[in-house]
């Protein structure tokens, strides 16, 4: 009776699906201690423009949950626009950001695996796989301060897709707690 009880209850939980988990690796920083950063802009690396504010509104709201001050680039610059490299940069330093960050999707695809239960059914699941690559560059110079690597996890529904808003909350989320950690932002409130 334990064992049914224990496969029912073990069913239920990846039958429900699980929110997307990020996990971040491969950090490197050179951002002096107590060197925080205040005002961000935000950008990413995406054509499509819909997935690219999705993924930039998403650390926004995440870095500005904690106070610290953030822009999405696309309301810096709006995909139609055609500014240069040089004037782009300038526009950065005269609007006070003193920090960007870059975030570029790397790779995604989709794994399925086959679950056993105690009572010796199976199923598959398949679980959405998002990798990307961070970076903070310091606005003065222009130059990478703190980048790292990251895998954002999540279980696809039905018909094999992925909601991008909820993945991209679990990456920012994730983001923003490892800059805290790193001392890279201090948030002013939670």
């Amino acid at each position: 009776m334990k064992k049914i009880l224990f496969s029912l209850w073990m069913a239920s939980l990846l039958f429900q699906g699980c929110a997307p988990v990020t996990n971040f690796h491969g950090i490197t920083t050179s951002v002096p201690p107590r060197a925080h950063y205040r005002k961000f802009i935000v950008h990413s690396n995406l054509v499509d423009v819909n997935n690219r504010e999705t993924i930039e509104d998403a650390v926004v709201q995440q870095l500005t949950a904690i106070g610290v001050s953030a822009t999405a680039s696309y309301s810096v610059f709006p995909p139609e626009t055609a500014y240069t490299w040089p004037e782009k940069k300038q526009m950065i330093q005269a609007d006070g950001f003193d920090a960007g960050l870059l975030v570029q999707v790397v790779d995604s695809y989709n794994k399925t695996q086959t679950q056993f239960f105690i009572n010796h059914t199976a199923a598959d699941f398949t679980t959405a796989h998002v990798k990307m690559q961070t970076k903070i560059l310091d606005t003065r110079a222009f130059k990478v301060v703190w980048q790292a690597k990251s895998t954002s996890l999540a279980q696809t529904d039905d018909e094999g897709g992925v909601s991008l808003e909820d993945v991209m909350t679990s990456y920012a989320t994730a983001l923003v707690n490892e800059l805290q950690n790193d001392g890279v932002v201090v948030g002013t409130s939670n």
